[in-house]
């Protein structure tokens, strides 16, 4: 982050300043052959986006 020396600071500042979401997400998991798994987050789409 340019402006803040403080390497602390800089780890901590963006946990402290986060933006909100303006969406909720849908979260989906997917289960792959081996036993593992993949978890994805994704935003609806909206009425008439592209």
């Amino acid at each position: 982050m340019r402006g803040v020396g403080n390497r602390h600071l800089q780890t901590m500042l963006p946990r402290l300043i986060r933006r909100k979401l303006r969406f909720t997400p849908h979260w989906q998991r997917l289960e792959l052959p081996d036993g593992d798994f993949v978890d994805l987050a994704r935003a609806k789409t909206r009425t008439g986006a592209p």
